[in-house]
């Protein structure tokens, strides 16, 4: 797939994330590194062994916003060598305030980031 391809696929712009993102899956708590935020997901890498289509729960804070804690499921994998795996998940019934502060979060990017 071309890089013109993989950007015109995705319904919401996504910006860098370099946070920590905690999550939960099959009763277990991680942290995993963020990559990746968008209204519609999150993107992130950890050690962790996940199947697409597992439902996790992420928890993350944007940056002098608020706390998010949200429903998601896996929607792609990408194992980056050495038990490192890139995840991408999809929000799941993410609240109206939480939406639009990640919209709001990802439209002020600073002119090094695009």
């Amino acid at each position: 797939m071309s890089n013109a391809e993989f950007t015109t696929r995705r319904k919401y712009p996504r910006r860098k994330f370099r946070r920590g993102v905690g999550f939960l899956c099959l009763g277990e708590y991680k942290v995993a590194s963020g990559f990746e935020i968008g209204e519609g997901g999150l993107a992130f890498k950890c050690e962790e062994a996940m199947a697409i289509g597992a439902h996790v729960i992420v928890s993350f804070q944007i940056p002098e916003g608020a706390f998010i804690s949200v429903r998601g499921e896996v929607r792609s994998k990408k194992d980056e060598g050495g038990s490192r795996y890139m995840y991408g998940v999809s929000f799941e019934n993410l609240k109206f305030e939480w939406r639009r502060e990640i919209r709001n979060f990802v439209t002020a990017r600073t002119a090094n980031e695009h």
